[in-house]
């Protein structure tokens, strides 16, 4: 597989099934982060096509690729709601399962790539890059970044208990790496 340079466009190959609606851009208030419990990020993208698949996100990447399977203004089924409606979503090629080290290493250009796509979109949104607190996110006024996990802590729902992208995801090298990248943008 060829490296894509991290400014390339995503490829738009495929078009999430799982959608509802749109949303003004000014409605996002979060950069969501998951991981895909798969190796590529053309898996997630590919699955989300799928109508068995039942969710979507924004964005699929890995160290090689970024997939964008529908538009920023388009609510994609990525999070209980609000995270849903309120949030651009993420799907990092990973586990949520993974150490540290694990995401440091295997997960390395993953989070490069992500860094510079949720770099890149802080800045046509507006958002700050700063990570959010429990409380911050419950009180739906605040912009920056979270995930899938703590949207799923702060607004539970019936049957879901997401973790992703897991307590050993490296969010100070991640968070890091998104502000250089945004000052260089």
């Amino acid at each position: 597989m060829t490296l894509h340079p991290l400014t390339a466009p995503c490829d738009r190959s495929y078009v999430a099934h799982y959608v509802d609606g749109t949303r003004p851009l000014n409605r996002i208030l979060w950069l969501v982060l998951h991981d895909t419990e798969g190796d590529t990020a053309q898996g997630a993208a590919s699955w989300f096509q799928n109508p068995a698949s039942q969710g979507a996100a924004h964005f699929c990447i890995d160290a090689n690729h970024c997939y964008r399977t529908c538009d920023p203004q388009t609510i994609a089924y990525a999070a209980f709601s609000p995270g849903n409606e309120r949030g651009l979503h993420f799907e990092q090629a990973g586990y949520a399962a993974w150490s540290r080290s694990q995401w440091l290493t295997l997960g390395r250009g993953t989070i490069e790539r992500t860094a510079y796509r949720v770099a890149y979109w802080s800045k046509v949104l507006g958002i700050v890059l700063s990570w959010l607190s429990d409380a911050q996110v419950k009180g739906q006024s605040v912009h920056g970044v979270t995930t899938h996990a703590q949207l799923t802590k702060c607004f539970p729902g019936p049957n879901v208990n997401h973790t992703d992208p897991g307590p050993n995801y490296p969010r100070d090298v991640f968070m890091a790496q998104a502000r250089k990248y945004r000052a260089a943008l």
